[in-house]
């Protein structure tokens, strides 16, 4: 196996935990149950990336959207495990973020344009912090989740910003 550094991951477990989002169950359960932990997750991105090299900029890109979304979304829990941060991960950055009194909206792509995808988060009030959303799920978001996950899965970063 080749030698890489992640982004400031605190270790091999949690580089496979923030990786649930775009592993098929059985991959995520195999990672974390190998008694070669280091040597699973490379696998996986190497497989993804096609390459070694490929592998390693997929890595760097994905965990800076993690270190990132830690930056961003953390409240009671670490950013990448919320609903913001899943999607910042996936997806990358919104074009335009719409803060409202009670939650706000991602745009990916241009405002009212049919081909964009819009992510409303919620805000929950908490006592403990003023960072607490959760996405109102849609049937809507389910193509275009699959869309992001299966370009990481072929080695294309998704909105590569």
């Amino acid at each position: 196996m080749y030698e890489t550094s992640y982004p400031k991951i605190k270790n091999t477990e949690q580089m496979i935990l923030a990786t649930r989002y775009i592993m098929a169950k059985k991959e995520f359960d195999n990672c974390l149950q190998s008694s070669d932990q280091k040597g699973a997750i490379d696998k996986f991105w190497i497989e993804i990336g096609g390459s070694a090299e490929r592998a390693k900029e997929l890595i760097r890109k994905y965990y800076l959207r993690v270190q990132e979304s830690n930056k961003l979304f953390t409240s009671f829990q670490e950013g990448w495990k919320t609903d913001r941060g899943m999607i910042y991960i996936v997806f990358g950055a919104p074009n335009k973020v719409s803060k409202r009194k009670n939650g706000e909206v991602w745009i990916y792509g241009e405002p009212n344009n049919p081909t964009s995808i819009s992510f409303s988060f919620i805000k929950i009030i908490n006592p403990f912090t003023d960072n607490d959303f959760y996405l109102e799920r849609s049937e809507l978001y389910k193509e275009r989740w699959y869309q992001a996950v299966d370009m990481w899965r072929q080695g294309r970063i998704y909105l590569d910003n």
